[in-house]
């Protein structure tokens, strides 16, 4: 994970068994992708496809340089990997009568993504995970929150709410990306969400980034 010593190039690509060839350095590089997660239930939904620059994709929504490859001249060396689930509802809410339902709905849709599913890490013809449910993917990162509930004379009530699933991450081993080799992430079975209303998911493969010299 960041903050630990990057393998060497030399003890990473023994472990994945490779050529080190002219590599040096390395870089705490987790790739990403951002995508919408449908209010309606999905059967399968394929991450890294897409470049930025490519389909409405921006440097927002993914790193990735190519489609589902690491460039020439890198490997990449996966670590483990998570999943950032954000709900189309915020997590408070100053109305009595709406926002009980809203706030309840945003810990619903985090639960009933996390409780089912399951996700698939292919490199090449090889797969590297492909476990279920996605609560077994918990991100390195999530929002602290504290929450209260007030009401004045008037009935207003501000309300708030907030779920993540925790944990340590899925940590993956010896699952190193040549520059040309085809990869891919595919979440099967992601549910409806309760709420009806869409969000985003993000796909993390945590890992260390080694290019050639310059």
């Amino acid at each position: 994970m960041r903050g630990l010593k990057a393998p060497s190039v030399r003890s990473a690509t023994k472990a994945g068994q490779v050529m080190v060839g002219g590599l040096a350095g390395a870089v705490w590089w987790p790739l990403f992708d951002k995508q919408t997660l449908a209010a309606t239930a999905v059967g399968s939904q394929q991450f890294f496809a897409v470049p930025k620059g490519q389909g409405g994709k921006t440097e927002t929504d993914t790193n990735m340089e190519l489609a589902g490859q690491i460039p020439a001249g890198q490997r990449f060396l996966a670590t483990g990997i998570g999943l950032d689930i954000f709900p189309g509802l915020d997590i408070t809410s100053a109305s009595a009568d709406a926002g009980v339902a809203a706030v309840n709905e945003f810990a619903n849709d985090i639960y009933a993504v996390c409780k089912t599913g399951r996700l698939k890490l292919q490199i090449g013809s090889k797969d590297y995970c492909n476990h279920g449910p996605l609560m077994r993917f918990p991100s390195v990162n999530r929002l602290e929150v504290q929450t209260s509930a007030a009401s004045t004379v008037a009935a207003t009530t501000a309300l708030g709410s907030y779920a993540a699933p925790t944990g340590m991450h899925f940590s993956i081993e010896q699952a190193i990306m040549e520059a040309g080799t085809n990869f891919s992430v595919t979440l099967f079975d992601l549910p409806a969400l309760p709420s009806g209303v869409a969000g985003h998911i993000v796909v993390n493969i945590y890992g260390w980034l080694y290019r050639n010299a310059q």
